[in-house]
Formats: structure tokens, C-alpha cells, sequence
């Protein structure tokens, strides 16, 4: 029917304004209602109308959640308010589902921010604790530019990228155990530059003993 194809082409992403407020669903909602009653073919068409309004907002949240770490936080509050904004146009009877998706998804945006700010926090102690080990074992210049700090960034850049992805789950207690990993790598690559200035060392010692023989004979 026309009616519901007007309401399946209106589009609501990238949209800052409401866009139902010229055909507010609620209004046409009130004159179907008596109609639906005694005829199927209009309880059919609102039928049609509300899934279609409702599996965008939907979309809406589902995007607007997923992309919690890529937009700051007044952009994502935007697309909620936006979402409010749609829901005002709404008949009663869709009202009170859809305001609950919409406060549903408003707590799962919320936590998701604390975890993510933890994880930064988490994230950023690693890095600092790598680095700041990096520097102790080797009595290096912090700003040195050796092979060793290439692969702590590599590293760090990797771990946050893992745990900023919505399609890797990373908690605390993970990232936790990663930093302890690649403290231990850390370790494991200071020791074995520590084995090879001892080996380069002897070798040195050798070369120098041999040296001394030589001169001792010529003498």
C-alpha cells in the first residue's frame, strides 16, 4: 500500500532531525485504530508500519552501541537523544517497548564506556610498565630508538586494538594477564641481550688474552 511504502522509505541514519514529525506514526495510529477493528487489510498496514519503525530504531541503537570507542560521547548521547526524539511521535502502544530498548541499550552504552575507560587505564600501566622496565635493564635513554622499543609499541598498539574491537570481548582480568605475558617476553629478550654482550665479552677477554701471549713471545 502507499501508506506503508511512505513510511518504509523515510530513513533515519545519518538524520539529525525527526523525520516522522511531518506524519507522526501516533496520528495515523488514531485514525487506523477504529478501522483495524472491522477490517483486517488496515490492521495488516499498521501491522507493516510499526515493525518497520521499530527495526530502525533498533538498527539505530545496535549502531550507535557498536561504535562506543570510535565516537566520543556527546556524538553517541546525539543518536540516543535522537532516538527519544522519535519515540514522542509514537502511538502509546509502541511507545512503552521501544522506550524500553531504548533505556536498555542507553546501560549497555554506559558500561561499556566504564569498561572501555578502564581498559584504557589498564592498557596504559602495561605500556608504561614495559617501557619502564625497557629502560631500567638496560640503563637506556627513554627515548632511545632501539629495537626493543619498536616491538613494546608494536605490542601495546596490538593489545589495544584487541581490546578496543567489538569482535574480541577482553576484561580486565585478560588484559591483566597479557601485560604479565609480555613482561615476561620483556625479560626474555633483556636476557638474551645480556647472554650475547656476555658471550661478545668472553670472546673480547679471549681475543685480548691471545694478544698478550703473542706480544709475550715476541719479547
Amino acid at each position: 500500500m502507499k501508506m506503508v511504502r511512505q513510511y518504509e522509505e523515510i530513513k533515519l541514519e545519518e538524520r539529525t532531525l525527526n523525520p516522522y514529525s511531518s506524519c507522526p506514526p501516533k496520528e495515523l495510529y488514531e485514525k487506523l485504530n477504529k478501522a483495524m477493528e472491522t477490517t483486517a487489510m488496515y490492521k495488516e498496514t499498521w501491522r507493516k508500519i510499526q515493525e518497520d519503525i521499530t527495526q530502525k530504531i533498533r538498527a539505530q541503537l545496535k549502531d550507535v552501541s557498536s561504535k562506543v570507542g570510535q565516537l566520543n560521547q556527546w556524538k553517541i548521547e546525539k543518536r540516543i537523544q535522537f532516538c527519544k526524539t522519535v519515540l514522542k511521535t509514537l502511538p502509546e502502544l509502541m511507545k512503552s517497548d521501544v522506550e524500553e530498548e531504548i533505556v536498555a541499550c542507553e546501560k549497555k552504552i554506559q558500561y561499556k564506556i566504564k569498561k572501555k575507560m578502564k581498559e584504557t587505564k589498564n592498557i596504559e600501566g602495561i605500556c608504561k610498565l614495559l617501557k619502564q622496565r625497557h629502560i631500567e635493564s638496560n640503563g637506556a635513554d627513554p627515548n632511545a630508538f632501539t629495537e626493543m622499543t619498536q616491538t613494546i609499541n608494536a605490542t601495546c598498539t596490538i593489545v589495544s586494538h584487541f581490546a578496543f574491537s567489538e569482535h574480541f570481548d577482553i576484561d580486565t582480568n585478560t588484559i591483566e594477564i597479557v601485560g604479565k605475558c609480555l613482561a615476561l617476553v620483556l625479560e626474555c629478550m633483556t636476557l638474551k641481550k645480556d647472554t650475547l654482550e656476555m658471550k661478545e665479552n668472553e670472546y673480547k677477554k679471549e681475543f685480548d688474552d691471545f694478544n698478550d701471549k703473542i706480544k709475550r713471545l715476541g719479547q
